[in-house]
């Protein structure tokens, strides 16, 4: 839920112009009410969200290290980056070994 509040807040900063990250925003909001209440067709969701949203922070990583000069600001991104990856895989991971418990 707060990966997809933070990214239609970073779309709303950004004049509307990455239509991806408010699809991955939605669909991660959406994702987070469904397994809040144990809904099976989350765990689809989480798969579609897990496998986008690695590509999305491998690139934005690979992006960052080719285009710009090593600053806070830079480190800052590539470390969120890092952590947003984790635990994206994480909370695969763990759906994974939980979905026999969603209806």
């Amino acid at each position: 839920m707060i990966s997809g509040i933070a990214m239609l807040l970073t779309l709303a900063q950004l004049d509307y112009n990455l239509v991806h990250i408010s699809f991955l925003g939605v669909l991660s909001i959406v994702a987070s009410y469904g397994l809040n209440k144990m809904r099976r067709w989350s765990i689809f969701l989480v798969a579609l969200i897990s496998v986008s949203g690695v590509t999305l922070g491998v690139t934005v990583l690979y992006a960052s290290l080719q285009m710009f000069s090593l600053n806070i600001y830079v480190v800052v991104l590539q470390l969120l980056m890092v952590t947003y990856i984790i635990l994206l895989t994480a909370s695969f991971i763990y759906v994974l070994a939980k979905r026999g418990k969603f209806k």
